[in-house]
């Protein structure tokens, strides 16, 4: 398996067929990818779920009808993008921060493997340090399969 760190003139360059990044607040490189995605990212931190109108609950009530609750969960799941329109890969996935750095690449391994292991990019956020060793662990071959994972790393170090 190989890991390549890729440079600040590289990071948009054609190859991976998956880009993986943070939060927008927490990752330059999450901000400039959500800029080319047309803020698909921010619109979608910022959706709330719809909510049901005064007439429609008065109705609902003199049917005595009880309408189903729709609560959405306070922790962020994952979201995956097409890009293939905007950027030069397929997908992009915003995987969300978590506590700790280990947590978020595991998510993130986790993700890639049910993916069927695509050729990847991920645009490491500013807080995390996470060494080259990390990944070839954790993106290592694990159910010997024949094809060599492809991992490129962009580390927010290199954003200008």
């Amino acid at each position: 398996m190989s890991v390549r760190t890729l440079d600040l003139l590289q990071a948009f360059s054609p190859g991976a067929d998956l880009w993986i990044v943070g939060n927008l607040d927490h990752s330059t490189w999450a901000r400039k990818i959500d800029w080319y995605l047309h803020f698909q990212l921010l619109r979608a931190e910022t959706h709330q779920a719809p909510q049901l109108s005064k007439e429609l609950k008065t109705i609902l009530e003199q049917w005595d009808f009880q309408a189903p609750h729709l609560q959405m969960d306070e922790k962020r799941d994952p979201l995956m993008v097409a890009s293939r329109d905007f950027l030069p890969n397929k997908l992009t996935l915003q995987v969300p921060e978590q506590d700790k750095e280990r947590a978020w690449i595991e998510t993130c391994s986790e993700l890639w493997r049910k993916l069927g292991r695509p050729a990847t990019r991920i645009f490491v956020p500013g807080s995390y340090q996470i060494a080259d060793s990390v990944f070839r662990q954790l993106f290592g071959d694990s159910n010997g399969q024949e094809r060599e994972a492809e991992i490129e790393v962009v580390r927010e170090s290199e954003v200008c």
